[in-house]
């Protein structure tokens, strides 16, 4: 009896421990610079997050056969809610256009994570380069 009892506290004080333990490392990751993803449909998606870890301006450049479609708007972060508004955007009448939208990270390490959410439903995205940047003042051929 005793023995099970012991077994228990070091399971649940482990499972506590990893809990504390991953909500501390998920707090020191940032979503500030630019972030890269090739989508199942060919497309590639550079987006990028500038101001402070918590919030700020994010730009999203949508790359399918040639096409480019910008996005820009305002993001914030808490722990692993992710809130998106649109600001300005190449789709006409975009159903989220400045819609407050919530999206769910998933930092899967330092280089990878996953956002899901409407219009990005489970995109995995790889950090980019420190010299890749969003241009929106690149001429469009």
């Amino acid at each position: 009896m005793n023995g099970t009892i012991v077994i228990a506290a070091l399971a649940v004080a482990l499972v506590v421990l990893w809990f504390v333990w991953s909500i501390r490392w998920t707090g020191q990751q940032s979503l500030l610079g630019t972030w890269v993803a090739a989508l199942p449909d060919g497309s590639q998606v550079t987006l990028q997050f500038e101001g402070t870890p918590g919030g700020g301006l994010y730009k999203q450049l949508r790359d399918r056969n040639g096409v480019l479609l910008r996005e820009f708007g305002h993001w914030t972060m808490k722990l692993l809610s992710l809130r998106l508004i649109i600001m300005a955007t190449d789709v006409r009448q975009h159903p989220r256009f400045g819609v407050d939208s919530q999206y769910w990270v998933a930092f899967n390490n330092k280089t990878q994570i996953t956002i899901n959410g409407p219009d990005r439903p489970t995109w995995v995205f790889h950090r980019a380069n420190p010299e890749v940047k969003v241009d929106f003042d690149k001429p469009k051929l």
